[in-house]
């Protein structure tokens, strides 16, 4: 029998330094992946803050962490938005920014797990499509959305 050593939940804004701490990982993670990538800079980095900070006082969008059950640390993240456009049918969809699982969680359910818990708000506004952006040369991210039936951009 498997031990779930994880829980999922929303993020509050005490989990806000672990969240930038983890989208930073995830943007190494990528830069690495395609080297074409632009760089983040500093202002780039409070960037982050910012936004994950409005997002987390926003009903637009999710931001779900995942923590070890013993330890309560984040080991998982994943930023979903709605994003409107009124030139356009449908009006709304959702779309997933960030997804990062730290390495030692991973191939546990636990990106799955976020994903179901972000797919599941778009549902709740009912958002009908939904795309992932992923970088080219990021396997892992693509292989894991065309599992997910996702647009892919």
């Amino acid at each position: 029998m498997n031990v779930r050593t994880y829980e999922i939940r929303e993020a509050t804004i005490e989990d806000l330094g672990n969240l930038v701490s983890m989208r930073l990982k995830l943007q190494h993670h990528i830069e690495e992946k395609n080297s074409m990538l632009w760089k983040i800079s500093d202002k780039g980095i409070l960037e982050i803050r910012k936004l994950y900070t409005e997002c987390l006082n926003s009903e637009n969008s999710k931001l779900i962490v995942a923590c070890a059950t013993e330890t309560g640390q984040p080991v998982g993240m994943g930023f979903g938005r709605l994003c409107f456009h009124e030139k356009y049918i449908p009006g709304k969809s959702g779309r997933i920014d960030d997804i990062w699982v730290e390495p030692l969680y991973r191939k546990q359910g636990i990106c799955t797990e976020i994903m179901q818990k972000i797919l599941k708000y778009f549902k709740s506004h009912d958002i009908e499509s939904v795309m992932l952006d992923y970088v080219v040369g990021n396997e892992i991210a693509e292989k894991f959305g065309q599992s997910l039936d996702l647009d892919l951009y």
